[in-house]
């Protein structure tokens, strides 16, 4: 459904079908991260944490 793109600069950005594209800054704490969208923020304003998880190739976030 969607796909992540976690750049080791500190940014991201999550595309998906029939969603709009979301682009900002990330980092971790511990096994949470936060994710600050950027400039051009749409109708999300705040910080979004998350709980992540690796599981193989597959990555899992829990809203926090």
């Amino acid at each position: 459904m969607f796909v992540g793109r976690f750049n080791s600069d500190g940014t991201f950005s999550v595309e998906g079908k029939d969603w709009p594209s979301f682009q900002g800054i990330w980092k971790t704490n511990g096994s949470q991260v936060e994710l600050l969208p950027g400039e051009e923020r749409g109708t999300c304003e705040v910080l979004g944490k998350y709980r992540f998880r690796v599981e193989g190739s597959h990555l899992s976030f829990d809203v926090v």
